[in-house]
């Protein structure tokens, strides 16, 4: 194993200069004024564009895309239907390399948790599975329940 003695020194040099820094009140609360903060903001939000034109990351985003073309659907579809559809309508920019076995992951999750789609039939050999929107149930008290799926 071969080590880069002078990445080493370089990092080294760096972390000096971040020390004088911290230890000069000034330099601090001036580095602090022009830090920004990455932190994700309260609520759902929308992938966002990088300066690469590569989209982040958003914890949640495509489950809520995959539930909003779900509620869309009036017949059976399967994951590549429900992409094709997802793409054409542009509310979402995918970030999965391969969008339709991300939407695919997406749909079983949802099935085993019993949230608005059940599974409609069951694919065989090059058939994909067919799953079928189910509207949530609303109790006597406004109480919006899972759908059961029958």
């Amino acid at each position: 194993m071969k080590i880069d003695v002078e990445k080493i020194d370089e990092k080294i040099r760096m972390l000096e200069a971040i020390k004088q820094i911290a230890s000069n009140p000034d330099m601090a609360a001036l580095l602090e004024g022009v830090i920004v903060d990455r932190a994700p903001a309260p609520g759902r939000t929308p992938p966002k564009s990088t300066k690469s034109g590569k989209q982040q990351f958003v914890r949640g985003a495509l489950k809520e895309a995959v539930l909003e073309a779900i509620r869309k659907q009036a017949k059976p579809f399967s994951a590549y239907e429900l992409t094709d559809g997802m793409l054409a309508d542009g509310v979402y920019q995918f970030t999965a390399s391969n969008p339709p076995i991300a939407v695919n992951d997406v749909l079983r999750s949802l099935v085993r948790k019993k949230q608005e789609v059940r599974l409609y039939q069951k694919g065989k050999g090059g058939t994909p599975h067919t799953y079928a929107y189910v509207k949530p149930q609303i109790s006597a008290d406004g109480a919006t329940g899972k759908g059961s799926g029958d």
